[in-house]
């Protein structure tokens, strides 16, 4: 069920499936986003976060997807291939963060590459 829709340049879909938060830009990318898949098989994801099991916030970019889906349209095919060389060794990007008593917190970025 979307819980909330915010208009702008970047409208937001927050969904909660479970116990988790599903924030996409469409309903039907929320339902893809909640929907059962394997990205927890991908070695990349699984390096990236290995603590997730106790994470209290987790955080998975996939650059390549990221700047594909922003700059799709790419100006010339010399400018898309220079990009696809620079991300290709870019498994992706993980954060974490635990909380601990007394208000601490313990945050860790990954950038993970092949």
């Amino acid at each position: 069920m979307v819980t909330e829709a915010s208009g702008g340049d970047l409208p937001l879909v927050r969904r909660r499936v479970g116990e988790d938060l599903v924030v996409a830009s469409t309903p039907a990318q929320a339902d893809r986003l909640a929907s059962v898949g394997t990205l927890g098989e991908d070695p990349g994801f699984s390096r990236a976060l290995p603590d997730l099991d106790d994470a209290h916030l987790a955080v998975w970019v996939d650059l390549a997807g990221l700047a594909s889906a922003i700059f799709g349209g790419w100006s010339s095919e010399a400018a898309a291939d220079e990009t696809d060389a620079n991300l290709a060794p870019i498994e992706g990007l993980g954060m974490t963060m635990t909380s601990g008593a007394e208000g601490s917190a313990t945050s860790r970025l990954r950038l993970v590459t092949s």
